[in-house]
């Protein structure tokens, strides 16, 4: 695969996590009006296009997945030891 092709690739996959990220946005807020930042929402619309994790220690990624149905979240703490 040449570079021009891994940038276009790279650039579908964006685009797609864009729009899956105002499809969020939109959910979220009309229902809720609790909106995730614009960061939250790529995480997650990016996450959810490409069938990964978010590991996070915040509510928001909770709230996502609870609402979101592609979103899947893990909640990650440190234990001190």
């Amino acid at each position: 695969m040449n570079n021009e092709t891994q940038i276009d690739l790279a650039d579908e996959a964006l685009a797609r996590s864009r729009e899956q990220a105002k499809d969020y946005e939109g959910w979220l807020g009309a229902r809720w009006c609790v909106p995730l930042s614009v960061v939250d929402l790529l995480i997650c619309g990016t996450a959810a296009a490409r069938g990964l994790v978010v590991l996070h220690d915040d509510a928001d990624y909770e709230l996502a997945e609870r609402h979101c149905p592609d979103v899947v979240a893990w909640r990650v703490v440190r234990a001190d030891g």
